[in-house]
């Protein structure tokens, strides 16, 4: 996942950083008088493979109670692939499995048990409108499906 990148415009008060999966990415703050620029580029390290997680820390000066703030605009990000909505209905012994025909590259895969031993699905695959359709045959074992790329 090292090609994702993020992009924003970022206000805090009194300074602040970000952080993404638990390491500070180098931003600073100009204050709440403005935005600054965030840029995380691809290749730096940052992310992950899976669930990455973005943190912005707000400081809060004085001594006295006094309200804070966090403004965060413009974000962008780039090089993540969304995996499509699989959609499944069961019809006159028929188990329908259905997925975005723009969701190129995908493959139907089937387990009997999680959380592995997943194999491509044999199941016929056919277009109708905008979806992707597998027809599976309901049988007397469990499966799970997934979308994979």
């Amino acid at each position: 996942m090292d090609t994702a990148a993020i992009t924003a415009n970022v206000g805090t008060d009194d300074g602040g950083n970000v952080v993404l999966n638990q390491s500070d990415v180098g931003f600073v703050s100009g204050g709440f008088g403005g935005l600054t620029p965030l840029s995380i580029p691809d290749g730096t390290g940052f992310f992950v493979a899976g669930l990455n997680t973005l943190d912005f820390v707000v400081n809060n000066g004085g001594a006295a109670a006094n309200p804070s703030g966090l403004r965060v605009d413009d974000v962008v990000v780039t090089g993540v692939t969304l995996r499509p909505t699989l959609t499944v209905s069961l019809s006159g012994g028929n188990i329908y499995a259905a997925w975005p025909t723009n969701a190129t590259g995908f493959m139907l895969q089937e387990t009997l048990a999680l959380p592995g031993g997943w194999t491509n699905s044999s199941a016929s695959v056919f277009v109708q409108g905008d979806r992707s359709v597998a027809t599976i045959t309901v049988g007397s074992n469990a499966k799970f499906y997934r979308l994979v790329k």
